[in-house]
């Protein structure tokens, strides 16, 4: 240790500057790749959640849309009108599932499997 007693105060203080700022380089690196990888976590969960989410509940209004457009074509007495609500309950129907299929890109597990499955054994005609 007579080595480092030895040394002039200038040299002391560069040293210990350096190990200063070298020691803030390292937390600073740390600091940015935890950020990175919070900022990747937080977009999964966005993309998991809420479009999810989302894409649940535009699915159920197309579905109700459908039904409704499909009653509509039951009470309808005009021909060609009730064959236009039935087109428009059909297209909704797809839109329905293509709305369903999104949900499913965002958030797959075995039970909205399952729910997939059983949306497609329905709409298949």
């Amino acid at each position: 240790m007579s080595w480092f007693n030895n040394l002039k105060i200038q040299v002391k203080l560069l040293a210990g500057f350096g190990l200063v700022i070298a020691l803030t380089a390292v937390v600073a690196f740390v600091g940015v790749t935890k950020l990175g990888a919070a900022s990747d976590a937080t977009a999964e969960l966005y993309r998991q959640n809420v479009l999810g989410v989302q894409f649940a509940l535009q699915t159920n209004i197309d579905m109700v849309k459908s039904a409704r457009e499909e009653k509509r074509a039951f009470l309808a007495a005009d021909p060609t009108k009730r064959a236009a609500l039935i087109a428009q309950s059909k297209a909704e129907m797809g839109k329905a599932k293509a709305d369903m299929l999104a949900y499913h890109d965002t958030y797959a597990n075995s039970k909205s499997d399952e729910h997939v499955v059983v949306f497609r054994l329905g709409t298949e005609a």
